[in-house]
């Protein structure tokens, strides 16, 4: 009895909080709209590394390069991959000028790249 009693007491102070906190975020007021970047904002650089990410790597690439940012370029550092990942980045390289790949320095011995 006494430990249903307990979990009644907690249950009921858990939705307590949920209702405290929904109120709380009903009364929160909304953020402007941020103005878009003006033509001449400054030259961003996102910077990418990768290591055997064919698999992954066109999805990150999509997305960044549909920023609508004005003004940036990205540099995608190839580790040294063994998969597709040099051959996915090339063709990225080809259609969109904004990317630019790096072909990382061979690793000394016993070093692994990026975890």
């Amino acid at each position: 009895m006494f430990l249903i009693l307990l979990v009644s007491l907690f249950t009921l102070l858990v939705a307590a909080a949920f209702v405290q906190d929904a109120v709380r975020l009903k009364r929160m007021p909304l953020l402007d709209r941020l103005a878009p970047p003006p033509p001449d904002a400054p030259l961003v650089t996102l910077l990418i590394p990768a290591r055997n990410e064919a698999r992954n790597i066109a999805r990150c690439l999509d997305g960044v390069l549909q920023q609508s940012y004005p003004n940036y370029n990205v540099v995608v550092v190839d580790d040294n991959s063994t998969d597709a990942t040099p051959a996915i980045l090339a063709d990225y390289a080809r259609r969109d000028g904004r990317l630019q790949v790096v072909q990382g320095a061979p690793l000394p011995p016993g070093w692994l790249g990026k975890c």
